[in-house]
């Protein structure tokens, strides 16, 4: 699809698009292809079908608890879209730095002569300082976001299971389920869980 597209612009290309927009489109183009059909696009389908199989087969074991399990599943999915929308402007300033850094290399790497004739190479070599420093910064601010999103998960993961072990041990004191029921409900707790925070991780990833 990028060659196609570069065919239909021509040779004009470079007049119309910017060479670090180029580089960042065909990046973020292979990238985002190769996760959503190598690990979203598979993970999504297990992780629609893991809960509800597991709901289905525990709902003859104690329908109490595979209900309380079932319904903290979409919690997941919830606090992702929650986080997301608060990182929407971060994630448009981040890739705005990451242009505007990738053409001021550029130009000063194709100006290099220009500025050592001129002396002004370390005039230029201090504001690419600058724009490398704004660049960390805002990285960093994505990188936190991302691990305060897998925080967000992993306690709802963990704590959905917990739920569940509690609920589990409750219904064998009250007599509603087995010892051998009330085991397979503890450890398929967490089963209820991994497959959506794994998706949850493709998801912010990107």
């Amino acid at each position: 699809m990028i060659y196609a597209k570069l065919l239909k612009l021509g040779a004009s290309y470079g007049e119309q698009i910017k060479t670090s927009e180029i580089v960042q489109i065909s990046v973020e183009g292979v990238d985002q292809l190769e996760t959503y059909f190598g690990a979203y696009l598979p993970q999504f389908f297990y992780a629609m079908l893991a809960p509800v199989t597991l709901f289905i087969y525990l709902s003859f074991v104690n329908l109490p608890c595979a209900i309380v399990l079932l319904i903290c599943v979409p919690l997941i999915p919830i606090a992702i879209a929650a986080v997301q929308t608060w990182a929407k402007k971060l994630l448009s300033k981040y890739w705005g730095q990451y242009t505007a850094l990738g053409d001021t290399f550029l130009e000063n790497l194709q100006g290099l002569t220009t500025l050592k004739i001129y002396q002004a190479d370390e005039y230029k070599n201090e504001e690419m300082n600058d724009e490398s420093e704004k660049f960390r910064k805002i990285t960093m601010k994505v990188l936190t976001m991302q691990l305060n999103s897998i925080t967000i998960m992993d306690l709802i993961a963990y704590g959905g299971a917990a739920l569940g072990v509690i609920m589990a041990v409750t219904q064998y004191r009250a007599d509603r389920v087995s010892l051998s029921g009330c085991i397979l409900i503890i450890l398929l707790s967490a089963d209820f869980f991994i497959p959506m925070r794994q998706l949850g991780s493709f998801f912010i990833s990107q």
